[in-house]
């Protein structure tokens, strides 16, 4: 594609640039090839660059594809109001602490605890509106005093921040409504906030609370809890293992292998139906090989390849005259296998 010549030193008067130099068609000496590269310099900054005629032209900003010109206008918000510079600005321009804060100040003074502003005004509070929550509550808050104004000054995992006055209730999420409670407090505490008001958030927390407090008081169902996930883990792979045999990895395991590492000269015997996948083959290949060899390693550092490795050396083996293999694999990590079958699979 070409453009005329005219045409383009109107285009660049009109953006307020000025042509210093271009490469004319050779078919067409009164053209410019839109792939050649011109150069320009803009009257408003002085600046000057080269660039290809397609990409000046495909330039529709302000600008008109001045680099200097476009750094320039990003400041300006009329012009270009979703800048990175100007999202920068608006940063800022924000108040110091976190808008969602400043949110649950606002919630706050409109709800029924806006009179509470303070720490005395929240004891004199729970004091005045005496029930089991606020009973409970009230030596947690006046203890308070003697704990560390810092989270990482206590010791890690055993106790929590509390807001007295819940934030679902409209509370306030300053300090003065902060407390440090246990595991153990903070799970009683919000069982007896949902029994006196029956708040849906504080239903939630008590979920919440009570698997911390379980984990604390009872290290050891955690540590179960753990062992169960990991055994679901483990049998999850192993269902999965299962469905991927194909019928190369079926005939092996009904048949019986004989495996042969040719450096070292270890045999592995499989006797049929002893296994189940191949990741039961490759753990046995493992536990034969000593530890120093670099077969052996390269099979634990390798989870995955080196099932896949294993599999395509059975595939190769075990193949039957319809199947076609994508990647014939001649040995894996050194061991090379026969069928226990020797009438149909000899070395």
């Amino acid at each position: 594609m070409v453009t005329l010549i005219t045409e383009l030193k109107k285009i660049v008067e009109d953006r307020g640039h000025e042509l210093v130099h271009f490469k004319v068609g050779k078919k067409n000496p009164d053209s410019v090839p839109q792939v050649s590269i011109i150069q320009l310099k803009c009257t408003h900054c002085g600046n000057s660059w080269a660039t290809r005629l397609q990409v000046y032209l495909s330039r529709t900003s302000t600008s008109g594809g001045c680099r200097q010109c476009y750094t320039k206008n990003l400041q300006n918000p009329k012009l270009y109001p979703n800048s990175p510079f100007q999202q920068r600005q608006d940063t800022l321009d924000r108040p110091a602490r976190r808008a969602g804060v400043q949110k649950l100040r606002n919630t706050n003074k409109k709800g029924q605890y806006a009179s509470i502003r303070s720490r005395e005004d929240l004891i004199k509070f729970l004091q005045q509106n005496s029930n089991k929550h606020n009973d409970y509550v009230l030596p947690l808050v006046l203890r308070d005093t003697n704990f560390p104004k810092r989270r990482n000054e206590l010791p890690p995992g055993q106790y929590s921040f509390h807001h007295v006055i819940p934030l679902h209730d409209k509370g306030s999420p300053d300090s003065w409504n902060l407390i440090y409670v246990t595991k153990e407090e903070h799970y009683v505490v919000h069982k007896l906030r949902f029994e006196v008001y029956k708040q849906q958030g504080d239903s939630m927390a008590i979920r919440a609370t009570q698997s911390d407090f379980e984990k604390v008081s009872n290290p050891a169902s955690s540590e179960e809890i753990l062992e169960a996930r990991e055994t679901a883990k483990k049998l999850s792979r192993r269902r999965t293992l299962l469905l991927r045999r194909n019928p190369q990895t079926l005939r092996a395991i009904q048949e019986g292998m004989l495996w042969r590492h040719e450096r070292t000269g270890v045999s592995v015997l499989i006797k049929p139906d002893s296994v189940e996948t191949i990741q039961d083959i490759k753990e046995l290949l493992i536990a034969n090989l000593p530890e120093e060899d670099w077969d052996r390693q390269k099979m634990l550092s390798n989870i995955s390849s080196s099932n896949n490795y294993i599999r395509q050396h059975v595939d190769t083996v075990f193949k039957t005259d319809d199947f076609k293999i994508k990647k014939p694999r001649q040995r894996a990590y050194g061991f090379v296998v026969q069928s226990l079958n020797f009438g149909k699979n000899n070395f």
